[in-house]
């Protein structure tokens, strides 16, 4: 499975690029993580796979699974924190 991603989320829906935020460096690492997991391995990382790849504790980052899940990125619960999924750009609600 080939993942593409976009590393901006729009803010702001009045125009196509105004409003939109850069994912931030930690951001943009996990959901490359994430992607490339998936490429190499029939399943997502765990968290302190994440964990260790990124040298944050598990609460850093399980906070940077809540952003990309609140900006559409990833679909992931906090309740089940070893599966989550990266959105496909075309996927995403806050595309259109």
């Amino acid at each position: 499975m080939r993942v593409s991603i976009l590393f901006a989320c729009n803010t702001n829906k009045r125009s196509y690029l105004e409003g939109w935020r850069l994912l931030t460096d930690i951001e943009r690492k996990v959901l490359r993580i994430i992607g490339n997991y998936y490429a190499m391995k029939p399943r997502p990382p765990s968290i302190d796979e994440i964990c260790v790849k990124t040298g944050r504790d598990r609460e850093g980052v399980m906070t940077v699974l809540e952003t990309l899940t609140r900006e559409e990125y990833i679909e992931w619960k906090r309740s089940e924190p070893d599966k989550m999924e990266v959105i496909e750009s075309w996927e995403r609600k806050g595309r259109n």
